[in-house]
């Protein structure tokens, strides 16, 4: 079972998170970042669950200071309200995702699972800004010989999806069901040896 180390001032957060979490991680419970540093001591390649409004220091010197005592920790930041600058600015100092305080177990689950394994999640609305924003159109980029292993329609797909339109709109601008989406995009991943449409993008820049 994986360590969580868990760090936030409100009890109702703290209790959705062991509730969330409980049943596929050991939830370690910090009081402050002193005593996350000293938890990741004792178990340095453990995430770290923080909810950034809580933070009584510096969040930079934080994550600096993380990243330079316990390099394999990986970091899921939860902000009460999400901003996108923000946001590219806690992933320059190493957080591996970004999101919203008050995200559903579900998708709270999905992250740390993501985040745990050290890839990047990122809450689906900053990924299309962050998508669209590395996007260039086809002619004007060299091609990655992986995207040779695609099908026509998989490549059609994966334009798409490098344009930051979400299963919704791609179905539509494709003319296909959002689960022949699903199964084009859970292919292309595979054949490219990707967990995420911001790699894709990035592949397709």
């Amino acid at each position: 079972m994986k360590t969580v180390l868990t760090y936030t001032a409100r009890d109702s957060i703290l209790q959705e998170w062991k509730e969330a979490l409980q049943n596929e991680y050991e939830i370690i419970v910090c009081q402050d970042e002193d005593t996350c540093l000293s938890a990741l001591e004792q178990h340095p390649k453990s995430t770290l669950l923080l909810h950034n409004n809580s933070m009584k220091s510096d969040i930079a010197k934080f994550l600096k200071t993380i990243h330079y005592q316990f390099q394999h920790a990986n970091i899921l930041l939860l902000s009460d309200v999400p901003k996108y600058q923000e946001g590219i600015a806690m992933l320059r100092m190493g957080v591996k995702g970004y999101g919203n305080s008050y995200l559903n177990r579900a998708h709270l689950t999905h992250a740390m699972d993501v985040v745990s394994d050290g890839n990047i999640w990122l809450y689906p609305q900053f990924l299309d800004v962050l998508i669209k924003e590395t996007y260039q159109p086809h002619n004007e980029k060299k091609e990655d010989p992986r995207l040779s292993l695609l099908s026509k329609r998989e490549m059609e797909v994966a334009e798409y999806v490098a344009q930051g339109l979400n299963n919704n709109e791609i179905a539509e601008r494709a003319q296909i069901t959002i689960r022949t989406v699903k199964a084009h995009i859970t292919s292309i991943f595979e054949k490219l040896h990707i967990t995420d449409r911001l790699s894709l993008a990035l592949i397709l820049r």
